[in-house]
């Protein structure tokens, strides 16, 4: 019982101080090494199966096969998530003219949000609202948000989770990182 005590006063004194390192360097690090190591393992992995709707049509991993594909994993929450979604949709924008790529993006908000949240961001990629349990698994419960590059045969060929609130930072993750993983499987 005293450990989870001290896990839930962790978590409450970091979000009392938001973004400053309240966590000691050697923690984050451990930390950082976790995701990475949790990222390399999803590498070279067929990407889970699912059943989800867009617009009333029944949209599963199947219609993926023959396609490279991004995935994005968000919650509105998730304020590194929405600070992103911007650039998110640049991306799109510079790529969907390739009759060969798909960008989706799953969340576990519920259709009304993910509503206002596409209006509100601009949003014109597939957005799949599923269940918390459905994303965790498909994100392979990363945390957010997670960022992944499927190819052809639907295996995740590229992982990245986390993200900065920074928009420079961000712009420059997007086009120097995951532009390239993509145009170079397509």
């Amino acid at each position: 019982m005293k450990p989870l005590l001290f896990f839930i006063a962790v978590f409450f004194v970091m979000n009392a101080f938001g973004q400053q390192d309240v966590v000691p360097t050697a923690a984050v690090l451990n930390i950082d090494s976790i995701l990475r190591a949790q990222e390399a393992q999803a590498i070279g992995k067929q990407l889970d199966s699912f059943t989800a709707y867009y617009q009333g049509k029944k949209f599963t991993n199947k219609n993926l096969v023959g396609k490279t594909v991004f995935i994005n994993f968000w919650n509105t929450t998730c304020a590194p998530c929405m600070a992103e979604l911007t650039e998110l949709n640049h991306l799109y924008d510079t790529l969907k003219s390739h009759k060969n790529f798909e960008f989706i993006s799953f969340t576990f908000d519920p259709p009304n949000v993910v509503e206002r949240t596409r209006k509100k961001y601009g949003i014109t990629y597939k957005v799949f609202s599923v269940t918390i349990a459905d994303c965790g698994r498909l994100s392979r419960n990363m945390g957010y948000p997670v960022s992944m590059i499927v190819d052809r045969l639907g295996h995740i060929q590229f992982c990245k989770t986390g993200g900065s609130m920074d928009k420079e930072e961000i712009r420059h993750r997007i086009f120097t990182t995951y532009y390239p993983q993509i145009v170079s499987i397509l």
